[in-house]
């Protein structure tokens, strides 16, 4: 990959995460960019698992992947188990309720 698709990709990253569920052609609206160049870099960032695409009756809307999706089902047993319950996690991380 060249400097200037990353830097292409990294700019849609951004906007697929301010504005997630947008299609490909609202995404090319928004940058203002041809849509091929869209479709391209959604391609590219898909294939790297950044991103994620569903399609939605005509339109395929893009979302970013959520960074629990990068684990296997054992990493996430792993940190689960590494935090325990609620009581050992920073308040941080528990729910409202328990910050009382």
């Amino acid at each position: 990959m060249s400097t200037q698709e990353a830097n292409i990709d990294y700019r849609l990253y951004k906007k697929i995460n301010e504005k997630p569920g947008s299609s490909i052609r609202e995404l090319a609206n928004e940058m203002k960019w041809p849509i091929v160049e869209v479709f391209k870099s959604v391609c590219r960032l898909e294939s790297d698992n950044w991103i994620k695409s569903e399609r939605d009756g005509n339109l395929v809307r893009i979302t970013p992947v959520k960074w629990h999706e990068f684990l296997t089902p054992e990493e996430i047993e792993e940190f689960k188990n590494y935090f325990g319950d609620d009581s050992e996690k920073p308040k941080s991380m528990q729910n409202d309720k328990d910050q009382k």
